[in-house]
């Protein structure tokens, strides 16, 4: 059972040092950027009407109105720097988990490092449901309610110690593509503003290319983390068939495992290339594990499919599924999937007719020679 807020900021005064170092410790990288950089609290931004800071190209020379965001070996946030506009000084936050929440600690930008408040946020499924915070004169709370993993109501309460609560509640709204669509503010007078209320969207193709090719990098890849595949992988392949109107999308996924490649290698020899582009040869492929199934992007997919008909471009889909997996190429996958040194990402049609071209897209040379 957590402590009380109320005890842990009690006992954490003057232990700015002490959690500074232990956490610290624990960071493996750190990047540096213009502004606050998401994950924040749900609908954080449209909340504040505060636009998401910009990641820089490593350390400022002069470290003034920028943020620093160390992360652990897994990608979990430990440490924000938040920089005023004096040169070096700065709020500091720090971060320690457990299996289902995250206590914070922002200490001031004094020399002094006085605590500033101590927060904890409360996980149910991997998603915040709970957001406290406790300074010396209040405390506050968030409850998040979602449909379909969206956030669709937010319940804000703030008391000064000693008064009465004061509730306000955020209600937001989704388009046919799960884009938010309106966010309306009700206060505790029964007033309500509408803190974001978007003119209903008519998405072109193009609008569609690019929210495919926002969103679905982010799906597969926490997809295959919450596969929690132990072995090691030498490739991700997102791969799609001919139907009637082109390349299938969203693609079915598959992670090809080195155990797997070794064992190819062992019993077809010089066939070997044959089997390792072809996921319908792995274990781990078209599982319900890797199912993309969320349903705005399912949608989103088909819509875009459908237009590409009308004008005969099904290659723009495949060309699509080749920068997904260029950027999925890219990404950081520790803590997600252990991958080989060889590792690949790639899209292939059922027949491989066009594995050639797609591995050009994304797989450096010396990598492609391993698959044709």
């Amino acid at each position: 059972m957590p402590v009380p807020l109320e005890t842990l900021f009690d006992e954490s005064q003057q232990q700015y040092e002490p959690i500074r170092t232990r956490t610290r410790a624990q960071v493996a990288s750190w990047v540096w950027a213009t502004g606050p950089l998401p994950p924040v609290l749900p609908l954080w931004f449209e909340r504040t009407r505060l636009k998401p800071g910009k990641v820089m190209d490593g350390e400022p020379s002069a470290c003034k109105n920028v943020y620093a965001y160390g992360f652990s070996a897994d990608h979990a946030l430990l440490v924000k720097e938040q920089y005023t506009g004096i040169e070096g000084q700065c709020y500091e936050e720090f971060y320690v988990y457990t299996a289902d929440s995250c206590e914070g600690w922002r200490f001031s930008n004094f020399a002094s490092k006085e605590l500033v408040n101590v927060t904890r946020r409360t996980d149910s499924a991997e998603n915040a449901t709970r957001f406290e915070t406790y300074t010396a004169i209040s405390r506050s709370e968030e409850f998040y309610t979602r449909i379909g993993g969206r956030v669709t109501e937010i319940r804000v309460r703030q008391q000064e110690h000693g008064k009465d609560w004061i509730e306000t509640v955020f209600t937001a709204t989704y388009d046919t593509y799960g884009e938010l669509q309106a966010l309306a503010k009700r206060y505790a007078n029964g007033k309500t503003e509408d803190v974001v209320r978007k003119p209903a969207a008519t998405y072109s193709e193009k609008d569609l290319r690019r929210l495919i090719l926002t969103r679905l990098p982010k799906t597969v890849i926490d997809l295959i983390a919450g596969a929690k595949i132990g072995d090691a992988a030498y490739c991700v392949v997102l791969a799609y068939g001919p139907d009637d109107v082109g390349p299938i999308l969203p693609p079915i996924l598959g992670v090809g495992l080195e155990k797997e490649r070794v064992a190819f290698r062992a019993s077809h020899g010089e066939r070997v290339k044959d089997l390792l582009w072809n996921p319908a040869e792995f274990n781990n492929y078209d599982t319900p594990a890797l199912a993309l199934t969320e349903p705005e992007l399912i949608r989103a997919c088909d819509d875009y499919r459908a237009m590409l008909a009308q004008r005969s471009a099904s290659q723009d889909a495949r060309k699509l599924l080749c920068e997904v997996a260029a950027q999925l190429a890219a990404m950081d996958w520790t803590g997600r999937l252990n991958v080989t040194a060889d590792f690949a990402v790639f899209a292939v049609d059922f027949e491989g007719t066009d594995l050639k071209k797609n591995l050009t897209a994304s797989v450096a040379a010396p990598l492609r020679k391993l698959f044709v």
